[in-house]
């Protein structure tokens, strides 16, 4: 990485770093699917996840580590991602969900785009049933193409029909959209060059 200073982005890198977003998630899911022995699993959840590990699993975000994951890649180092890759490590404290819904927004029904974040649950806000959602596209407005851990393991999802208020059966209470993460990043001087995981093909 190379130490950056504040800045504004321009279009063209918000494109450039959401096209890689696509390759990183589609990447983490090994094409389609994969289990959480695969190699790219414990890649992205950093070995972290009992599960991966052939023990019985304790509570264990995976979905909401993608999603800090696919920031610590594309170059975030801003002080609340919580991965063992991040500029600040990994905290172990069990926030790694919580610190993604305390910097999103509450859902409006906006347009999504690739690189976008979802925290989805009906129980809210005890948040006992929320889930993470990385947003790959939305081809139409009620198709939701995404990325998610958590299935067990990784998968590339398509919800159709979406309505545009919930992703499977669950409420969208929550979004973070790439774009303001990335700005907000650049404007603090904490957005550098993206760090590529060991095995990940440009």
């Amino acid at each position: 990485m190379t130490d950056s200073s504040p800045r504004v982005l321009i279009d063209e890198e918000i494109h450039e770093r959401r096209c890689l977003a696509e390759r990183l998630l589609v990447w983490a899911c090994g094409g389609s699917r994969v289990p959480e022995e695969h190699p790219h699993y414990r890649i992205v959840t950093a070995n972290l996840d009992p599960g991966s590990r052939g023990i019985h699993p304790d509570p264990f975000s995976s979905c909401a580590v993608l999603a800090h994951w696919l920031y610590v890649c594309m170059g975030i180092r801003e002080p609340w991602v919580d991965h063992p890759l991040a500029a600040h490590g990994w905290r172990g404290d069990g926030k790694v969900l919580s610190r993604l819904v305390v910097r999103g927004d509450e859902w409006h029904g906006e347009r999504l785009e690739c690189g976008d974040v979802l925290v989805i649950a009906n129980e809210w806000p005890s948040g006992h049933d929320a889930h993470v959602v990385c947003v790959i596209d939305q081809p139409e407005p009620t198709v939701l193409c995404t990325a998610e851990y958590g299935q067990p393991g990784g998968a590339l999802l398509t919800h159709d029909p979406f309505d545009e208020q919930h992703v499977g059966r669950r409420r969208i209470r929550i979004y973070l959209p790439l774009e303001r993460v990335l700005r907000g990043a650049a404007a603090e001087g904490l957005l550098v060059d993206p760090m590529l995981p060991e095995g990940f093909a440009p």
